[in-house]
């Protein structure tokens, strides 16, 4: 109910930006998708209904290197809500607690489906595509 979440995760060698260091764009990956789910969570458990959010604005701040190998846990949690904007932050760290990167995100929901002009039917399918979205 709170809209907090964790994802424990382990970065391989194909994640390296530097030898044995993740690239940053995928901890920002990571903290992206944790926040964009703890919106989720928040939505439905004081909405009961699900919706579309999309990343308005995110920052991250890169406070040590994120090594590959190393279990280490994404968390966010939603800060406020203005309407239909929610202010999310995350955080990933280690199991000492060590921070090593940190977001901050503002998330937007559509007002309804057809505000996200998405029409799912106008590509064909391709070999191994599912056939329902």
């Amino acid at each position: 109910e709170s809209g907090e979440c964790a994802a424990p995760f382990k970065l391989t060698r194909f994640h390296e930006g530097h030898k044995m260091l993740a690239h940053g764009g995928v901890t920002a990956a990571i903290l992206d998708e944790t926040m964009g789910y703890a919106n989720h969570v928040f939505e439905y458990f004081n909405r009961d209904s699900y919706c579309y959010v999309f990343t308005g604005t995110a920052t991250y701040e890169y406070l040590v290197p994120v090594p590959v190998g190393k279990d280490m846990l994404a968390l966010a949690k939603v800060e406020e809500e203005e309407g239909r904007v929610r202010h999310i932050t995350g955080e990933i760290i280690d199991e000492d607690g060590l921070i090593y990167v940190r977001s901050k995100a503002v998330y937007v929901t559509a007002k309804a489906l057809e505000d996200i002009h998405i029409d799912v039917g106008m590509l064909p399918l391709e070999e191994g595509d599912p056939e329902e979205l």
